[in-house]
């Protein structure tokens, strides 16, 4: 790693507040004096945002008929009840997958071979979920509007990478568990791009939706309290959306239903 690049790093470091400006300088000294090993660092910020494609999408649904998730029938052949279980099933496996690669960095897998793979998966899990909850390939509009999260969750990604070196350059190495559960959080946002995109939910007059918590000793209070606020209209802007409000992220089982109410809809438009 060249001195520029190693002191871009270091900036990003400070300005994200995973190190002091003092931890910083010292660290510069290190490289400066040939004391630091930087030969395995996160990737530059080009090189850790992507920009997802239209065949990126279609190459997300492809891999999930290789794994035998989906029929070569495809996405409009899926009953509601087969795209919940595919929900399930793909933030299970996304997490399983986190898991195993985070697992491996710690086994001595290089971090931005870490962090390309967990990129790759954040964006062909939000395109699988989204896809899944449409039960259709989206279309260049919607994948236009999908863009801006994933490029987030990478930047999010991004930070995390930064701190796990970060740490260790200091001498402050995060845990392997620490990490293994920060990296299974990411999963929520693939959750959250089913409810977006599910047409089960189709806003008809007389309709509300009830946000459905899991109500037990692991259910989180944001998503206790959006179920308790609810019920909400479909067009209402304050709409909590599982996978997203969540705190616990990726860890989220949460749901949303639409029923016909007539009364509460039209008391909730009022």
């Amino acid at each position: 790693m060249s001195r520029e690049a190693f002191k871009a790093y270091l900036v990003r470091c400070v300005q994200d507040e995973l190190l002091t400006e003092a931890q910083a300088r010292d660290l510069l000294r290190q490289f400066d004096n040939d004391e630091l090993d930087t030969s395995d660092m996160p990737l530059p910020l080009n090189e850790a945002i992507d920009t997802p494609t239209e065949r990126d999408a279609e190459l997300a649904i492809l891999a999930l008929i290789t794994l035998g998730m989906l029929a070569k029938d495809g996405l409009q052949a899926l009953s509601d009840a087969r795209k919940d279980v595919l929900r399930e099933r793909l933030q299970d496996r996304f997490q399983s997958e986190a898991r195993r690669l985070t697992e491996a960095l710690y086994d001595g897998s290089k971090l931005g071979i870490w962090q390309r793979g967990m990129s790759d998966l954040i964006r062909d899990n939000i395109l699988q979920q989204a896809q899944v909850g449409l039960g259709d390939v989206i279309t260049a509009e919607r994948l236009a509007e999908l863009i801006p999260g994933i490029q987030e969750q990478q930047a999010f990604l991004s930070r995390f990478a930064d701190e796990i070196r970060a740490r260790d350059l200091i001498g402050q190495p995060m845990s392997l568990g620490e990490a293994r559960n920060r990296a299974e959080l990411y999963a929520g946002a693939g959750r959250a791009e089913w409810f977006r995109s599910d047409m089960s939910i189709t806003g008809e007059e007389g309709t509300v939706i009830d946000f459905i918590s899991q109500d037990d000793e692991s259910t989180c209070q944001d998503c206790l309290a959006a179920d308790s606020s609810g019920p909400y209209l479909h067009d209402d802007p304050t709409l909590p959306i599982p996978g997203s409000v969540c705190l616990g992220g990726g860890r989220c089982r949460c749901e949303l239903r639409e029923r016909y109410a007539p009364e509460e809809a039209r008391r909730l438009a009022a």
